[in-house]
């Protein structure tokens, strides 16, 4: 015998979960995610104490060149103290301006300089291809997927028997269906918003 409280509420958590895979990828199509980056080829994160930390170094980019290193505690960005939290993105806007970074290294204060470059260039115009896709066949599958979940819902519920199998292998093409579609989709995405 099916749990019906328990089979509703795996339904409704998958329900949840495509509808978030929805919004995260349609986050990372944003205008602020695909327009042209600028830097010097680092990423960075903080420590428990708010301080900003190297936590990523671009392979053969001016942050490796100028001796960054990962694990570096940036303290002062152009001899301004800075936290994580005194940070805006993009901390870069433009190519060719010149950042000095005060680091501490293992108890030590270094100075490094560089100039910023354009890491990655605007792919805004392609993002907007895959948006267009993703609110037009990504949001039908998803609606697909929930009215498919809802149906079991309501079915599973009243123990209508007889529909119960045709519903869950509607429900089983649905979730492939939403899947291979929004695992293609992302894997364009992650393709398009490579760093280089």
């Amino acid at each position: 015998d099916v749990d019906v409280e328990k089979s509703a509420e795996v339904r409704e958590l998958l329900k949840e979960a495509s509808n978030k895979k929805y919004e995260q990828l349609l986050s990372m199509l944003s205008e602020k995610n695909t327009g042209p980056r600028y830097g010097i080829g680092m990423v960075l994160g903080h420590d428990a104490t708010g301080q900003i930390e190297v936590v990523e170094v671009f392979k053969n980019s001016l942050a490796e060149r100028t001796g960054i290193n990962i694990g570096d505690h940036i303290v002062a960005i152009n001899g301004v103290e800075k936290t994580w939290n005194d940070l805006t993105f993009p901390l870069f806007t433009e190519a060719g301006k010149n950042v000095t970074f005060t680091l501490r290294r293992e108890g030590n204060i270094v100075e490094v300089s560089a100039v910023t470059v354009l890491l990655r260039n605007d792919r805004r115009e392609e993002a907007a291809v895959l948006r267009a896709q993703l609110e037009s066949t990504g949001a039908a599958l998803v609606n697909r997927l929930n009215a498919a979940l809802d149906a079991e819902i309501v079915f599973t519920k009243t123990q209508k028997k007889l529909f119960q199998e045709s519903l869950a292998e509607e429900t089983e093409r649905a979730v492939t269906d939403f899947s291979d579609w929004f695992f293609n989709l992302e894997e364009k995405i992650t393709t398009l918003l490579d760093r280089w």
